[in-house]
């Protein structure tokens, strides 16, 4: 079992991506909400959901919610249900009949950010535990009225309750209904990240597997003399239908290991793949259309006449950090949930030691001992869902650490 970091205090939340809209025959077809990326939210997107139906992870409200005993029990009800479900959008200021969006209208609000900071207040104080990682986003409409989209991530601290006005009650929500969980529920929820955790570790070991029978999804040179594998998978990934739009992908955002100055890209079946090489590929990232993330770097281990074989423990975490920096914003920007589990696993380096230069590559390395055995596997750790680059390099610690050990020395620096 792989040692998880931060297994609490993480969120995810599906990308519901697809709602049902109602067309002018009655008929429902799938259609993209457009409110995937906060940042780009305009009066167009909104617009643009009118005619889309309610959902498991889209809630339409004319106004906002009151200052009531009951409307902030309301409110959090609506939170938690989506928290302990699969995520989705509460969107602010838009009419809807009979579940349906009507109209964008907007609603009156003097001070938006007093009126964000009631809201958050009201979650943070009436909803045990607190749901990590919920977003306001704003926007003024031409006609000086205010919507709101709350984004809220599906949590992996289940289950959320509402303890407001001394109530303790746990919702989930299904198609555009809000409800009560039944104690078989609860019970499903206990399990849920706990069973995702083990899903996760047997993809990991299945892809590894694939590579090591030459089996990878792109020819990789050079795994004789060692590589590493790094896995980014999106919670829930082993159960997502949808999928993300490969080709609004920024494919500078996912070069492989090692930061190439030279690198190409195509389709395949699995994704898309960025590599550097053709027939000597040293490295290549997939990136899969549910949004997990597949990079590899080969060529790893380094003959040094005094010290035997080595393995550049500092570069393998620069190489790592400064990836993950660039692929989770890039993933977010396309609208793909996290958090995400990063494991990441060291093949045919026996007998190498992990070096870590303090300034001189061969002058003043501190080395460890030898690795024993083809397989070395870091510490997985988790990365929430807006976590900012400083926050990717505080998540990443616990497997920079077990490399700067490997070298012999306490943690990363």
């Amino acid at each position: 079992m792989v040692p998880w970091a931060r297994k609490h205090n993480a969120h995810y939340w599906r990308d519901g991506q697809s709602a049902r809209r109602v067309t002018d025959t009655g008929a429902k077809s799938l259609m993209p909400v457009p409110v995937a990326n906060l940042a780009a939210l305009s009066e167009s997107l909104l617009a643009n959901l009118v005619g889309i139906a309610e959902s498991e992870t889209l809630e339409f409200k004319r106004d906002t919610y009151g200052t009531s005993d009951r409307a902030k029990q309301e409110l959090c009800k609506d939170v938690s249900a989506l928290a302990n479900t699969a995520g989705g959008d509460i969107v602010l200021g838009i009419d809807e009949v009979e579940g349906v969006a009507s109209a964008l209208v907007g609603f009156e609000c003097a001070n938006v950010q007093s009126e964000i900071q009631r809201l958050q207040n009201t979650i943070l104080m009436a909803i045990e535990p607190a749901v990590p990682g919920v977003q306001f986003q704003p926007l003024r409409l031409a006609n000086g009225r205010i919507t709101l989209v709350i984004r809220v991530p599906r949590s992996l601290d289940l289950p959320h309750r509402v303890t407001h006005s001394r109530i303790n009650r746990f919702y989930l929500r299904r198609t555009a209904d809000t409800f009560e969980a039944s104690l078989l529920e609860l019970r499903r929820m206990f399990e849920l990240a706990r069973n995702e955790f083990d899903r996760v570790e047997q993809f990991h070991a299945e892809q590894i597997a694939r590579i090591v029978a030459n089996r990878e999804t792109f020819n990789l040179s050079g795994k004789d003399n060692g590589y590493y594998v790094v896995h980014v998978v999106p919670f829930g990934f082993s159960q997502r239908i949808g999928s993300i739009d490969l080709s609004q992908l920024q494919r500078d955002n996912f070069r492989p290991l090692g930061n190439p100055m030279g690198f190409s890209a195509r389709f395949s079946i699995e994704g898309l793949i960025v590599y550097s090489g053709e027939a000597a590929c040293n490295g290549y990232t997939t990136i899969m259309r549910g949004g997990a993330i597949e990079a590899t770097k080969a060529n790893v281990v380094i003959p040094n006449r005094g010290m035997g074989t080595l393995i550049d423990a500092k570069s393998i975490a620069d190489d790592i950090e400064r990836a993950l920096a660039q692929y989770i914003p890039s993933l977010r920007q396309v609208g793909a949930p996290g958090p995400w589990i990063v494991l990441a696993t060291l093949k045919n380096c026996e007998g190498a030691r992990p070096t870590v230069s303090k300034s001189g590559w061969e002058a003043d390395a501190r080395s460890g001992l030898p690795l024993r055995g083809p397989t070395w596997t870091l510490p997985g750790v988790l990365i929430d869902t807006q976590s900012s680059r400083t926050e990717i390099h505080g998540a990443l610690r616990p497997m920079l650490d077990a490399l700067w050990q490997g070298a012999g020395l306490e943690k990363f620096a």
